[in-house]
Protein backbone atom coordinates (compact mmCIF):
# COMPACT_ATOMS: atom_id res chain seq x y z
CA UNK A 1 0.00 0.00 0.00
CA UNK A 2 1.06 3.65 -0.45
CA UNK A 3 1.55 6.07 1.96
CA UNK A 4 -1.32 7.73 1.09
CA UNK A 5 -3.57 4.20 0.98
CA UNK A 6 -2.19 3.15 4.42
CA UNK A 7 -3.51 6.53 5.90
CA UNK A 8 -6.88 6.19 4.31
CA UNK A 9 -7.01 2.88 5.91
CA UNK A 10 -6.18 4.10 9.34
CA UNK A 11 -8.90 6.92 8.91
CA UNK A 12 -11.26 3.99 8.08
CA UNK A 13 -10.25 1.96 10.97
CA UNK A 14 -10.10 5.07 13.78
CA UNK A 15 -13.94 4.88 12.63
CA UNK A 16 -14.26 1.61 13.88
CA UNK A 17 -15.56 -0.02 10.99
CA UNK A 18 -12.65 -1.91 9.94
CA UNK A 19 -10.37 -3.91 11.98
CA UNK A 20 -7.16 -6.31 11.18
CA UNK A 21 -5.47 -9.05 12.55
CA UNK A 22 -3.15 -12.13 12.21
CA UNK A 23 -4.67 -14.55 9.63
CA UNK A 24 -1.89 -17.15 8.88
CA UNK A 25 1.18 -15.86 7.73
CA UNK A 26 -0.49 -12.77 6.85
CA UNK A 27 -2.68 -9.68 8.24
CA UNK A 28 -6.43 -9.67 7.12
CA UNK A 29 -9.20 -7.27 7.47
CA UNK A 30 -13.24 -7.44 8.20
CA UNK A 31 -15.26 -4.59 7.91
CA UNK A 32 -19.05 -4.72 7.08
CA UNK A 33 -19.36 -3.23 3.45
CA UNK A 34 -22.27 -0.51 4.01
CA UNK A 35 -19.32 1.22 6.56
CA UNK A 36 -16.72 1.09 3.96
CA UNK A 37 -18.90 2.53 1.09
CA UNK A 38 -20.41 4.95 3.38
CA UNK A 39 -16.36 6.10 4.50
CA UNK A 40 -15.90 6.05 0.59
CA UNK A 41 -18.39 8.29 -0.44
CA UNK A 42 -17.69 10.59 2.36
CA UNK A 43 -13.99 11.26 2.00
CA UNK A 44 -14.25 11.54 -2.06
CA UNK A 45 -16.87 14.48 -1.15
CA UNK A 46 -14.07 16.04 1.37
CA UNK A 47 -11.33 15.38 -1.27
CA UNK A 48 -12.15 15.24 -4.57
CA UNK A 49 -11.06 18.14 -6.72
CA UNK A 50 -13.33 20.00 -9.68
CA UNK A 51 -10.59 18.15 -12.14
CA UNK A 52 -11.02 14.89 -10.36
CA UNK A 53 -14.92 14.26 -11.03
Amino acid sequence: MTRTTSTRWADLEATGAAHSGPVGTGTGSLMRQRAAVDFGVRWLDRNRTTEDA
